[in-house]
């Protein structure tokens, strides 16, 4: 069984996207695809896999360090990576240990700008199948969920300030709109430079 099954980590629709992309690789005679995550500054992460490596990869994963988690925008190492918890206070990270990369077949993408290159955006899990508490795929998903009781949603594609509610200026802010209030938290963008915000239901 594949960590994707053990784990249930897709939808019967990213299922789906999964055969389609591996029949558009064939198809197109693509020869490496890209697998990236966002890190904590919306900087993507990865790595360049030959083709027939990374539709391997899809349903057990692919390994990449954790100090890709632990740089700062100059992409240097800025965590204590070799110490206990590995600056980040969890066993998971020390000694720059391996996560694994899942791609989300939903997001694949023929690179026109790069020759027969495809490319796939990726969540980050723990061996034991947990997601990485701070992966921003995993924390945008998570605020969400939060909104499914109907609320509607304002992104902001581009790190740009907006006001929010109050007039204040929030930088790169999620503005939410409905019974909700939003914390904005400092510094953890989301995909493609969306910032993050901590959604507070009003109970």
């Amino acid at each position: 069984m594949s960590f994707v099954e053990r784990h249930g980590l897709w939808s019967s629709e990213q299922k789906e996207a999964a055969s389609r992309l591996r029949n558009i690789v064939e198809q197109q005679k693509l020869e490496v695809i890209r697998l990236s995550f966002p890190d904590q500054h919306g900087i993507l992460r990865g790595k360049t896999l030959v083709a027939s490596e990374a539709l391997a990869s899809l349903e057990s994963g692919c390994s990449i360090t954790t100090t890709m988690l632990a740089k700062d925008t100059s992409h240097r190492t800025v965590f204590p990576v070799f110490t206990s918890g590995g600056g980040f206070g969890m066993r998971e990270m020390e000694g720059a240990a391996d996560v694994l990369m899942v791609a989300d077949p939903l997001s694949f993408r023929v690179l026109p700008w790069a020759p027969a290159t495809g490319w796939l955006l990726c969540d980050v899990y723990f061996a034991d199948g947990r997601p990485v508490p701070f992966a921003t795929r995993n924390l945008y998903q998570q605020v969400l969920a939060k909104l499914e009781a109907g609320f509607a949603r304002q992104r902001e594609i581009e790190d740009d300030q907006i006001g929010d509610r109050l007039g204040q200026v929030r930088h790169g802010a999620v503005v939410v709109r409905g019974r909700l209030d939003v914390e904005v938290l400092a510094d953890q963008n989301a995909a493609y430079g969306v910032a993050l915000g901590r959604v507070i239901l009003d109970e």
